[in-house]
């Protein structure tokens, strides 16, 4: 899921949260553009995740959409394959 990919990531947020905000935000200020980052390649991706990613790309049309592969850099916190303490959930 998604939400598990965010949490590898340490995001302290899901994709219900992120959504939650953006459909707030695009119902309470009316021609607001909202961009999304995209990264890829992300060590526990999987094509569910993926997927996940196009409905939400779907949903909210982002007129600016991000598209970079993830960076594996030693001293970051992604670069394990542990799972981290907070999935974002």
């Amino acid at each position: 899921m998604l939400s598990t990919a965010l949490g590898y990531m340490r995001q302290e947020y899901n994709v219900d949260d992120f959504s939650r905000v953006v459909s707030i935000l695009c119902r309470k200020v009316p021609g607001i553009a909202i961009a999304m980052n995209i990264i890829y390649s992300f060590l526990t991706e999987t094509e569910e995740d993926f997927e996940e990613t196009l409905v939400l790309c779907r949903k909210y049309k982002f007129p600016r959409l991000f598209i970079n592969p993830i960076l594996s850099l030693p001293w970051h916190p992604s670069h394990s394959n542990e799972a981290p303490s907070h999935t974002g959930s």
